[in-house]
């Protein structure tokens, strides 16, 4: 699993690609902690690319590690998940209330009402 990352004047695109590795909610604080310098950041994660959709609710702990680093630095996490297995789990288990969940739109369309 690797992470690619774009950064923007308004926010970062972070783009999860590859196999799940289970261990990596663990190391989310590490790897957001250069762009959490900016005040209230705003932040794009994108899980389309992840593989193993069996493993869908292992995705929740990563998400969930980024989310509350995010909010604890002031910021905000948007999460695109628009594969329909992940989406499908998602709504299935209500969590899409919980999480900012974005589907079909390239994140590049998405406006924040502030």
């Amino acid at each position: 699993m690797e992470y690619r990352v774009t950064t923007l004047k308004t926010h970062v695109n972070i783009k999860v690609i590859g196999p799940f590795i289970k261990n990596s909610m663990y190391t989310v604080s590490t790897f957001l902690k250069p762009f959490l310098q900016n005040a209230d950041p705003i932040f794009y994660l994108d899980i389309d690319d992840l593989e193993n959709d069996k493993e869908v609710i292992f995705y929740l702990g990563l998400i969930n590690a980024f989310k509350k680093e995010i909010e604890q630095a002031g910021g905000v996490l948007f999460v695109k998940a628009g594969r329909p297995s992940i989406e499908k789990f998602f709504q299935k288990s209500r969590l899409d209330k919980i999480f900012n969940m974005i589907h079909d739109k390239p994140l590049k369309e998405i406006q924040l009402n502030a």
